[in-house]
Formats: structure tokens, C-alpha cells, sequence
């Protein structure tokens, strides 16, 4: 038969085994001092013996009363004390672990949002690639919008200021490019630049989204 687990064991088992064998030690060790000072006190006065028989008995046995009344009164507050402090650190990896999953929950809502804004640029932004002067200028202005909504969401989630220069930023990378560098989009080159930046951005976007995803 498997031994019971201390959080199967009733309260009066513990706290039994609180008060009981400390009571017992010290008892086993008045009595094995009595017997050492008996066997000197009788060597010097044989007349003692009967003295120290006596003795011998019922101070070990007082003694274990007296602790053991003392263990059984102070033992509860024990008890109490370390049940407190196992219910205490429990509690201190709940919220831990609780912390970690509202973490992931949080996190795992900022990528599915980010994957809907960079769904809307591929079929609103890179999928629309404009021609004429007017749709150039609409253009760049819902691709401002669109860059803003998803600085925006960063910050209403609490994402690193680091994380989201890294997405706003990237288009100055291209400054200072010469042409024959540049990948070819549009015939248009202020308008090529722009969809380089795009082209950037979207990367980094994907790249922070699996990063929240994960």
C-alpha cells in the first residue's frame, strides 16, 4: 500500500506528528541522562538507589508531558505558519503562470491584428499600384493612414518603442541609394521609392508578427 502524501494527511495527523516526537526525544534524552547520573550517584550512595529508580521514571515521563502539552498548544500556529507559506509561493506561480498566459493571449491578439493590417496593404497598397499623378498622390496618403494604424496598434499594445522604429524607419534606409540599386516597380522613381518602403516595411512587419506569434 502507497504511503499517504502529506496534502492526503488529515490535520490531526500533523499535528500529531508535531507535538509527538519532539515530546518523545526529549523524554529519550532526560532518561538516558538519568541514567548516566543514576549509575554515578548510586556507585557513591548505594542507600539512593531506590531514589533514583524512581527517579528514573517519572522524570522522563513528566518531562514528555510537559513538552508534549507545550508542542500540542504551540503546534497549530506551526502549522498554520507553513500551510501559509506553501499557499503563498502556490499562489506566487499561479499568477506567475498566469501572468505568462495573459502574456501569450495578449500577444498572440497584437499578431492576428498586425496580420490583418498587413493583409489590407497587400491588396489595398501593393496589389493597387498607381499610374496617374492623382492615384499616386491617393495612394501615398493611404499608405500614411495605413503606416500610422499599425504604429498606432503597437503602441495601444504596449509594443517596445525599438520594435516599432524598426517598422517606421526602414524607408530611410533607401535613402541615398543609387538607382541602379534600386528593384524596379515603377517608371515613376519617387513613386518606386515608395513602393520599396512598402516592400521593407511589409517584411518587417511579418518579421514581428511571427516574433508575437510564436
Amino acid at each position: 500500500m502507497e504511503n499517504a502524501k502529506p496534502q492526503d494527511k488529515s490535520y490531526l495527523s500533523i499535528w500529531f506528528e508535531a507535538a509527538f516526537p519532539r515530546a518523545w526525544a526529549v523524554a529519550e534524552s532526560v532518561s538516558g541522562l538519568l541514567g548516566l547520573i543514576a549509575l554515578s550517584v548510586t556507585k557513591n550512595h548505594p542507600t539512593w538507589g531506590t531514589t533514583m529508580t524512581d527517579l528514573g521514571w517519572q522524570v522522563p515521563i513528566g518531562a514528555f508531558v510537559l513538552i508534549f502539552v507545550y508542542r500540542a498548544v504551540t503546534a497549530p500556529a506551526e502549522i498554520y505558519k507553513a500551510q501559509r507559506t506553501t499557499i503563498d509561493a502556490n499562489e506566487g506561480v499561479i499568477h506567475s503562470l498566469r501572468d505568462v498566459l495573459e502574456g501569450k493571449r495578449k500577444n498572440a491578439r497584437l499578431a492576428e491584428l498586425l496580420g490583418k493590417k498587413d493583409e489590407w496593404a497587400v491588396h489595398n497598397l501593393w496589389a493597387k499600384i498607381p499610374k496617374t499623378a492623382e492615384e499616386i498622390a491617393s495612394w501615398k496618403a493611404s499608405e500614411e493612414v495605413w503606416r500610422n494604424e499599425v504604429g498606432a496598434l503597437m503602441d495601444e499594445h504596449g509594443c517596445p518603442y525599438l520594435v516599432k522604429k524598426s517598422f517606421l524607419v526602414l524607408g530611410n534606409l533607401l535613402e541615398g541609394t543609387p538607382p541602379g540599386l534600386l528593384v524596379l516597380y515603377h517608371e515613376d522613381s519617387d513613386m518606386n521609392k515608395e513602393l520599396m518602403m512598402l516592400n521593407l516595411r511589409r517584411k518587417r512587419l511579418q518579421e514581428i508578427i511571427e516574433s508575437y506569434a510564436g
